[in-house]
C-alpha cells in the first residue's frame, strides 16, 4: 500500500492564506482517511520536506490565486519531468523547488483553493469563511478518491 500523506501549507496570519493549514488541521480530526497521514506544515520548508519524505504519494493543500471564483478547488497535477506552475502559490512552489533540489521519490498533487485576500489579518476573509464548510467537503472527497484509487489525479 502507498504511503499517502496530506500536507497542508499557508500562513495563517496572511488571512485566505492559511486555508490549507486550516483544512488539514479539521481534516485530521473531523473526518481522518485510514491510511493517510495529515500534516500541517506551515511556511516551514525544511520541517515539510522532512516530514513527506517517505511518502509514495503526496497531497498539498494550499491557497492559490488563479483568477477564479474564492472558495473555487482546483486539482493541479505535481510530477518531476513536467515542472511546475509559477505564481499558483509561493508555498508550494518553494516547497516543490527545494524538494526537487533534494531529489522527492513521491509523486503529488495540490490541492488548490482560491483565495480572496491575503492581507495582514488572522483568519479566513469572510467569503472564505462562509464556504468553509463547502470547501472542506470538496478537498475531503478529492483525498477520499486518491487514497480509495492509490493513484494520481487524472491530468
Amino acid at each position: 500500500m502507498k504511503r499517502i500523506v496530506v500536507l497542508g501549507l499557508g500562513n495563517i496570519l496572511l488571512e485566505d492564506d492559511g486555508i490549507g493549514v486550516y483544512l488539514v488541521e479539521d481534516l485530521s480530526k473531523r473526518d481522518p482517511i485510514k491510511h493517510v497521514e495529515y500534516i500541517v506544515g506551515e511556511t516551514d520548508v525544511p520541517f515539510s520536506l522532512e516530514m513527506t519524505r517517505h511518502a509514495d504519494l503526496l497531497i498539498i493543500v494550499d491557497a492559490v490565486l488563479t483568477g477564479k471564483k474564492p472558495g473555487q478547488v482546483t486539482v493541479f497535477p505535481c510530477k518531476k519531468e513536467q515542472g511546475f506552475e509559477k505564481g499558483i502559490s509561493m508555498h508550494n512552489l518553494h516547497f516543490l523547488e527545494e524538494a526537487l533540489r533534494v531529489q522527492r521519490s513521491w509523486e503529488g498533487i495540490i490541492i488548490g483553493v482560491e483565495a480572496e485576500s491575503m492581507g495582514h489579518h488572522l483568519g479566513l476573509s469572510p467569503i472564505l469563511q462562509e464556504k468553509y464548510l463547502e470547501t472542506m467537503r470538496k478537498v475531503n472527497e478529492i483525498i477520499q478518491t486518491i487514497a480509495s484509487n492509490q493513484m494520481i489525479a487524472p491530468k
